[in-house]
């Protein structure tokens, strides 16, 4: 699973969370297990940036051993999505969805 936020359309995506060796019908379950390569971040837009758009991506990973990078580890700016789906040999996602969402102390 990889997810992604971006402010404004051609931005580079930013990790936020990545998690592996989940089976399909766990989460056809709702059982989220598997060892996490990052975890979870909740949503923090910095106040007055407006909306940021946050895309999650479900990849089936098959039989691959995934990791980051250390420096993919150091800061999750440094992550590049593409990178890391070409590396890992991920095409199409089996599943996506995104929202956007803004700093809750920003003027509605």
């Amino acid at each position: 699973m990889a997810s992604s936020l971006l402010s404004k359309p051609g931005e580079k995506a930013t990790q936020a969370i990545s998690a592996k060796d989940e089976g399909g019908s766990n989460i056809k379950k709702g059982k989220i297990q598997g060892r996490e390569l990052t975890a979870y971040r909740p949503p923090t837009p910095p106040a007055a940036t407006g909306f940021h758009r946050y895309q999650f991506f479900l990849y089936p990973q098959g039989e691959k051993i995934i990791s980051l990078l250390p420096k993919e580890n150091k800061t999750r700016g440094s992550w590049k999505m593409d990178s890391f789906l070409t590396r890992y040999q991920l095409n199409e996602p089996a599943a996506s969805t995104q929202f956007m969402t803004k700093n809750a102390q920003d003027p509605k």
